[in-house]
């Protein structure tokens, strides 16, 4: 199944998290992963944005449930939107 996923990162915490280099990893992370169709990096309600279109085979399959965020320590507040 074909899925949009939508993550919206908080401004100041985005821009923290690439500077010290933990975004970029996560992302990376996440589409060696997912392995997604396509990725769009943008803004959406004045917070940094990521769209990722991919396959989701199965519920069983090790992709269905991909985690683009970072563990909770960071203490980042996103907002992750699937559509199918």
């Amino acid at each position: 199944m074909r899925v949009m996923m939508r993550i919206h990162i908080p401004v100041e915490k985005g821009n923290s998290a690439i500077a010290d280099g933990h975004l970029p990893k996560v992302i990376q992370a996440f589409a060696e992963m997912a392995k997604p169709e396509c990725m769009y990096f943008g803004t959406s309600n004045g917070e940094r944005t990521m769209i990722a279109v991919f396959d989701m085979v199965s519920p069983t399959d090790s992709r269905a449930s991909p985690s683009p965020s970072p563990p909770r320590s960071t203490q980042q507040k996103e907002t992750t939107t699937s559509t199918t």
